[in-house]
Formats: C-alpha cells, sequence, structure tokens
C-alpha cells in the first residue's frame, strides 16, 4: 500500500463533577491498515475538544428543585492531508437539567458540516452534489425519572439536513404495573 502507513492518538481527559473537558487528537495515514480491526477514515486529522460544566445549584432555579445542570460544548473536526476541513460538528447543550425527581430536560444546538468530493446518493431519488453543506440541527428531548410507574422518554431532532429539512422523532416508555 502506498502512503503513509501510521497512526497516532493522544487524548488529556479530566474527568470531574463540576468541569468534565478533554482534548482527543488523532491521525491516520493514507495508507494505514490496521492488523486488526479496522479504521472508519484513512488519511485523516481528527481533532475533538469537550468542555462540560456542572454545578449542582444549592437553591431552587425558575421554581424548580435542579439537582445537577449540564452545560456542554463538544466538537469535532476532520481534516485531510492538506489541512483542508473534511466534516465538523459543534454538540451544545445550552439547557440540560435534571430534577431532584429525576426527570429531565434538554436542548441542543447543533452546527454541522461535510464536504463532499463525489456525488452521495441517500435513496434511489435523492443524490447530494459535491462540495460544502452546512446545515444546524436542534434537539428537545425530555424524561421521566425510571422511578416511576411510568416513565419514558421522547426526543425531537429538527432542523436543516444537508439541501433539506429533516424532522427525527423518538419515543420510549416503560410501564411497571406493580412495585
Amino acid at each position: 500500500m502506498v502512503g503513509r502507513r501510521t497512526a497516532f492518538g493522544a487524548k488529556l481527559d479530566y474527568p470531574n463533577d463540576r468541569w468534565d473537558l478533554s482534548a482527543t487528537d488523532r491521525s491516520l495515514g493514507d495508507g494505514f491498515v490496521p492488523s486488526l480491526g479496522f479504521a472508519p477514515r484513512s488519511g485523516v486529522q481528527n481533532a475533538s475538544l469537550n468542555v462540560n460544566f456542572q454545578p449542582r445549584p444549592s437553591r431552587p432555579v425558575a421554581g424548580l428543585q435542579v439537582r445537577q445542570m449540564f452545560y456542554e460544548f463538544g466538537t469535532t473536526l476532520v481534516a485531510n492531508q492538506h489541512d483542508r476541513w473534511e466534516s465538523y460538528r459543534m454538540f451544545t447543550a445550552p439547557i440540560n437539567w435534571r430534577l431532584e425527581s429525576g426527570d429531565r430536560f434538554e436542548f441542543n444546538v447543533v452546527p454541522t458540516g461535510e464536504r463532499l468530493d463525489a456525488p452521495f446518493a441517500i435513496a434511489d431519488s435523492v443524490t447530494i452534489p459535491p462540495g460544502s453543506c452546512q446545515w444546524n440541527r436542534n434537539r428537545l428531548e425530555a424524561g421521566l425519572a425510571a422511578k416511576r410507574r411510568l416513565s419514558g422518554q421522547f426526543t425531537w431532532w429538527f432542523g436543516d439536513f444537508y439541501t433539506g429539512h429533516l424532522n427525527e422523532f423518538q419515543a420510549t416508555a416503560s410501564w411497571k404495573p406493580s412495585s
């Protein structure tokens, strides 16, 4: 196989209750073929940074008994060997609260981008042309605590997707007829 056959990765991680920080960098040569397993993409540099601030309020917030708040920021950038971006994703959670009851709700904003070198067929009648596409996805999520007789979670992803719009709904439920 021709090309750079090396791979390298490094990670700095500070997992903690109040602050959870990590930075990762991985480089896979264009000729890298793992002897065991697989590499999702070769010939790329993959960098990520995650910063999460997770305070535990001592008083009610907006009239709610909040156990813990999660303010999340995570970004991933994939670039080719010539330092040209191929994809990126920036995940933000300006609201992610877990209540003392165990119930939770969350809102996310996720700017995303992909640069395609060739046409990409999604379905028989839909093909994304080469070039760069950038869009924003959003998520609303709410969940009832597992301790309840009826619990569950509802998730709604919505917003742009490539050159169109996409809504995704997911609902799960659990009913315990008796303790």
